[in-house]
């Protein structure tokens, strides 16, 4: 099997784990003249590189993307706290800090079951076809809509909506899937503010209500601040947990020991979730910006220079995690890159997998044939993720 030719590639390909093992084995940080990037994947690299000042979320003079234009989409993109650095970047972790803080785990499993339950009627995923792929994708934005307070009706098109402003947004978009995600970013906006505004949203104990609390506390907490960071709520969670959930699914069909282990003792599920993320990580890669000029691994690095942190690589470093390719659901304290770290680590790490064991568990205990999982497994088209797009036979 070929290896892929560079990390961007390495994403979605069959086997990205020998090409990651030659990098870490073969080389350094180093500059790729074909990418115009930097190119950081030690472990101890990616770790300075996210924790570096000097290395923002977005360049200093593109804070939105071009192509996104004076539209919902890039209004949507610049509010988000994911996008922002320093103090603004601070004040909007907080406040998504202090609403998360008030979601109880009884709770988002709950709703998590119901939805399962809900969606497993309406898509029937174990049946042939690719109703599979849409469970996992519909499910988080089901559940977090659920949660943010808007009417059940609407997860349908929410869902819809979501899938369409990613990718508007991610790396290497089309011209015609900017435009659509434009319209799908106001629809999301409309109707994210609608309920927000509404006389329920502020009165049943919604994601939405916790939001309300918190507006006007200072210049960076404002309406659009919030409407963006609540279908930030919706975004984050899209393709990280439909990644974790259908990439559990297809590591499960390779190993038979494996799922019957995890059949049988359904309290290992969290654990193999760990796993799943660290060694098929959803989010392979992400980008920083250099503002001023600094150093990282020996390198001096100008402002102005981008680097590809390939944070799947950094997973698979043996010199923070022993026998990295191995899926050990023993593993003590594993360093995992996939959700970033530091100021810019994301806080949806325990929503992800909370909601990706109410569902894996629920499947195999439901009779879920792995066997009969369609091969090779289709990934989402992406530069960045690595999501697999299951289809029953």
């Amino acid at each position: 099997m070929t290896m892929p030719g560079n990390p961007l590639e390495a994403a979605t390909h069959a086997n990205p784990w020998s090409y990651y093992a030659t990098l870490l084995a073969e080389r350094s940080m180093h500059y790729d003249d074909a990418l115009k990037l930097w190119i950081a994947f030690k472990a101890v690299d990616v770790a300075q590189v996210l924790r570096d000042p000097a290395c923002r979320v977005r360049p200093l003079d593109q804070p939105v993307p071009l192509v996104l234009g004076n539209s919902p989409a890039a209004d949507v993109f610049g509010n988000l706290v994911r996008m922002n650095d320093r103090d603004k970047h601070v004040a909007l972790k907080r406040m998504v800090n202090t609403v998360l803080d008030t979601l109880l785990k009884d709770k988002l499993e709950q709703r998590a079951q119901y939805w399962v339950n809900k969606l497993l009627e309406e898509i029937k995923p174990m049946q042939a076809g690719s109703g599979m792929a849409t469970f996992c994708y519909r499910l988080p934005v089901s559940v977090m809509a659920d949660l943010l307070g808007i009417p059940e009706e609407k997860s349908a098109g929410i869902a819809e909506w979501v899938g369409d402003f990613i990718r508007c947004i991610a790396p290497g978009g089309t011209p015609e899937q900017i435009a659509v995600g434009q319209e799908a970013a106001a629809k999301l906006r409309a109707c994210v503010q609608e309920q927000y505004l509404s006389a329920q949203a502020a009165t049943n104990g919604s994601l939405l209500q916790s939001f309300k609390q918190l507006e006007n506390q200072n210049e960076f907490i404002q309406l659009p601040q919030i409407i963006a960071n609540s279908i930030g709520f919706l975004t984050q969670t899209y393709e990280a947990t439909a990644g974790l959930i259908g990439n559990t699914l297809a590591c499960l069909s390779d190993y038979a020991e494996l799922q019957q282990r995890i059949t049988s003792t359904p309290e290992l599920i969290p654990a193999l979730l760990e796993e799943v993320l660290r060694v098929h990580a959803p989010i392979q890669n992400t980008r920083r910006f250099v503002a001023e000029d600094t150093v990282i691994a020996g390198n001096k690095i100008s402002a102005g220079s981008a680097i590809l942190v390939v944070l799947a690589a950094a997973n698979l470093d043996d010199s923070v995690n022993p026998s990295p390719e191995e899926m050990d659901l023993s593993r003590r304290n594993p360093s995992l890159f996939t959700f970033g770290s530091d100021s810019h680590g994301c806080p949806g790490k325990d929503i992800a997998i909370s909601i990706s064991a109410v569902a894996v568990n629920c499947l195999l205990q439901q009779g879920l044939n792995l066997s009969k999982l369609a091969r090779p497994v289709r990934f989402r088209a992406s530069l960045n993720a690595r999501v697999s797009e299951l289809a029953m036979v």
